[in-house]
């Protein structure tokens, strides 16, 4: 569910006080619950938070564009929010992945940082390159657009 991942880490690492819990979040997920971020690092929680960014609502807009080929509406997100900024400003270790070649050091040093952690991931939208939704990948087919399958 969107913007369930942040909130439910924050119950995982209450309930579970002395193991890393990893959160994997979208920005369109985080809107819901950025304010989450201060209660992590107010309480110190042992929680990586995970942020896939595209800027936009990549779900709603790779169904838009890929199943009802129409232009998507209101999906997309400003360019210059700065969530390590924010996540910085709540207290949190950041990091922003720039190369893949680099997810083993920059998740080993989150997970080796005791405390809350943030690690921002540019992606691509979902109607550029389809997931694996079966009805988005015959879309993406007809439409030669790349997909994973």
């Amino acid at each position: 569910a969107l913007g369930y991942a942040v909130p439910a880490a924050l119950g995982a690492a209450f309930a579970e006080q002395e193991a890393p819990i990893l959160a994997f979040t979208g920005d369109g997920g985080l809107g819901f619950n950025c304010g989450e971020l201060e209660t992590i690092a107010r309480t110190n929680q042992n929680v990586s938070i995970i942020l896939f960014r595209n800027n936009t609502f990549g779900w709603i807009r790779g169904e838009t564009v890929l199943v009802n080929e129409s232009e998507p509406f209101c999906t997309d997100f400003s360019k210059n929010t700065d969530y390590l900024a924010v996540a910085a400003a709540f207290g949190m270790h950041c990091q922003k992945l720039t190369d893949h070649n680099n997810i083993r050091p920059v998740l080993e040093e989150a997970l080796g940082h005791r405390g809350p952690s943030f690690i921002e991931v540019e992606v691509v939208s979902q109607d550029i390159i389809a997931p694996f939704v079966p009805k988005w990948v015959s879309s993406a087919k007809k439409k030669k657009l790349p997909y994973l399958y």
